[in-house]
């Protein structure tokens, strides 16, 4: 998940509402801020299923969510339900089919981009990235980062600075990497991990130098439209589509708190993230992967192994591993006003999905359905 720092990537703040105290505080019995633990092979039963929608119920009573979960095996949905506003000036509900900005699960579908050129010949993930993309990096690093880095977050590239970016135009992704060509080495590529927006923006312009095609082009036609994902896409946030959430995050003010929109001017995710999609795509994404519609079976095992050659046990490529396991897989997404999560029962073939517009909604959902699903686990994880 991006830190604070990558708030760049994603659309500034703007106020939108009036101060009142505690809009989005999450209730006192609300689990700790940490990451979710995963469930077990364990079927939830009906009786669960309809405690996890109270849960989520008073979340959204006091303000904690506002979003869409649904659980499904295969392709059966056992739970979906819808809750909250995706707007709220004009306010307007929450639909089972709202898009979301997804942040970091973005990622997922940039590493399938990778792994279908790869598949076809037109790229090794053993090449360094200088093959690509000469000038964007200086050269002494540009030769040592190979694809594989870029793709489990070893590369040694670190990420953005604190400081916001100067552009004039940030409509693009692209006018990031002219902010690399001075970058530096924080580690020597395959030596440690480190979650990297920076390396995913590189990957994205690797897509385009290969393919030949538009990032976003891209997708469209061979991630989103074979997978059935029929509402996703990257959209300026000034310019969405009906049945769009907006994000919320919570700002403090004097007297209390505020709920402020995160979305103004034109920025438009890309291969770090920002997608807009809804639970249904991303179950569909899920199952597209997982039946070889995106990728050969023997890739797809690939991209959802640890890499612990690479230094990255507990993320393959372009997505998170879970549990002691290492059957649940997956990607979070969050940044100020989105909170996210994809997860798959790799064993069983269930996959569990929390989208929501508020700040932490989506972790406290997926957690709910992990303590009734099982135990927690023994790692933390």
């Amino acid at each position: 998940m991006p830190s604070q720092k990558h708030r760049r990537l994603l659309p500034l703040m703007i106020a939108l509402t009036g101060c009142s105290t505690g809009q989005v505080s999450a209730p006192t019995s609300s689990p700790p801020a940490a990451a979710p633990q995963e469930p077990s092979a364990e079927l939830l039963t009906p009786a669960e299923l309809r405690q996890l929608g109270r849960y989520v119920d008073s979340l959204t009573h006091v303000g904690a969510f506002s979003g869409v979960v649904r659980v499904a095996k295969d392709g059966d949905v056992l739970f979906e339900q819808a809750y909250g506003l995706a707007h709220r000036d004009p306010p307007i509900p929450t639909r089972s089919d709202t898009r979301f900005n997804l942040a970091s699960i973005g990622k997922m579908f940039t590493a399938v981009a990778v792994l279908q050129l790869a598949e076809q010949g037109k790229l090794s993930l053993q090449d360094p990235i200088a093959k690509y993309l000469p000038g964007i990096l200086p050269p002494e690093i540009g030769s040592k980062i190979r694809i594989a880095h870029l793709l489990t977050h070893t590369s040694g590239l670190g990420d953005f600075t604190q400081e916001p970016f100067a552009d004039d135009d940030p409509r693009s992704w692209r006018d990031d990497l002219r902010h690399l060509r001075g970058a530096a080495l924080e580690s020597e590529p395959g030596t440690g991990w480190a979650y990297s927006n920076a390396g995913y923006l590189l990957l994205g312009a690797v897509v385009e130098n290969v393919s030949g095609e538009d990032f976003h082009d891209y997708l469209r036609r061979h991630v989103y439209e074979p997978a059935g994902m029929n509402t996703a896409g990257e959209f300026s946030v000034d310019q969405l589509p009906p049945n769009t959430a907006t994000g919320y995050t919570e700002e403090k003010c004097e007297g209390g708190t505020r709920l402020v929109s995160v979305y103004r001017g034109p920025s438009r995710g890309g291969p770090a993230g920002g997608n807009f999609a809804s639970a249904t795509d991303l179950h569909r994404f899920a199952q597209a992967l997982l039946k070889g519609r995106l990728l050969r079976p023997e890739t797809v095992r690939e991209m959802l192994s640890p890499r612990p050659e690479l230094n990255s046990p507990r993320y393959g490529y372009g997505v998170q591993l879970f549990g002691t396991s290492g059957s649940d897989v997956g990607h979070s997404g969050g940044a100020p006003g989105m909170n996210n999560y994809l997860r798959v029962r790799l064993d069983q073939g269930y996959v569990f999905v929390a989208l929501s517009n508020t700040d932490t909604g989506g972790r406290l959902a997926i957690r709910k359905i992990a303590e009734l699903a099982s135990p927690p686990d023994r790692d933390g994880n």
